[in-house]
């Protein structure tokens, strides 16, 4: 009861404090003289998609909302193709919107994998930027990652170097694949992806696995041949055990552990 007592005192209190305040030294609202055109975000939030296709709404402002107006745009980095533009690089504000969505379909994607895409305003929209402002962007770069969908593998064994000791190991597959997640690997909640391909050589890509506190995050990428290119080694199916060969980094400080040899026997 106290504190509803106080709290309904204190708005009275902000309430007085706000009617006295000399209106004479509130200035003008500034209006905005050009449409101002940009993109919502220079780098929105990635997007996540369960399948090989998701479609991504890009949102671009104006300041202007009086009458329509056709902003127009180019695509680069999309030599693949996996990016589809639903407007053919142009979207129109209709009267009295300030926010129009161009609709971009990310297709065939790969799991696993990571694709962007950059946006790019004409010469003549990005001229229409209100100098005063100074807050359009004039490009947005897109990244949309393909996540696998997983299900329980069992347990293995995890036979380690770096720590020099051996240990079950949960694992997680991806449906579809010869992907796996080693969970909680080196530090609880930090799981590591392995992919063995078709010709039994292992990938593991560049990825955080564990935290060494004043030294910053651990990273490891597959070394096999010393060219730091994510091969890791190879898979070996008479003992059903995948060899590979990580090279652990510590970026903060700048420091390289070594390439050392780890072992996922799988269930």
């Amino acid at each position: 009861m106290k504190i509803s007592k106080y709290i309904i005192g204190l708005s009275f209190m902000v309430v007085g404090l706000l009617t006295s305040c000399n209106q004479d030294n509130v200035g003008a609202i500034y209006t905005p003289t050009s449409q101002n055109v940009s993109f919502e975000s220079d780098e929105p939030s990635q997007v996540l998609a369960n399948s090989s296709s998701v479609d991504v709404p890009v949102r671009i402002t104006r300041s202007l909302t009086d009458g329509s107006y056709t902003a127009h745009y180019t695509i680069s980095g999309n030599e693949d193709g996996i990016f589809n533009d639903a407007n053919g690089g142009q979207v129109t504000f209709e009267d009295g919107q300030a926010v129009a969505v161009i609709n971009l379909k990310a297709q065939n994607m790969d799991g696993g994998e990571e694709y962007k895409v950059t946006l790019n305003l004409s010469d003549a929209d990005v001229a229409t930027a209100d100098k005063n402002l100074n807050n359009s962007n004039a490009k947005t770069v897109i990244s949309v990652k393909c996540d696998y969908e997983w299900e329980e593998f069992g347990t293995g064994v995890w036979k380690s170097t770096l720590f020099d000791d051996e240990w079950k190991q949960p694992l997680m597959k991806a449906k579809g694949f010869n992907v796996y997640k080693v969970l909680d690997l080196y530090d609880e909640g930090v799981d590591l992806i392995v992919k063995v391909n078709s010709d039994n050589t292992v990938e593991v890509k560049y990825q955080y696995v564990y935290n060494y506190g004043e030294y910053g995050k651990l990273y490891a990428i597959g070394n096999y041949d010393g060219t730091y290119s994510g091969f890791a080694g190879y898979y070996y199916p008479d003992y059903n055990a995948i060899l590979m060969q990580l090279c652990f980094t510590l970026p903060k400080i700048e420091v390289e552990l070594g390439t050392i040899p780890e072992v996922l026997y799988l269930p």
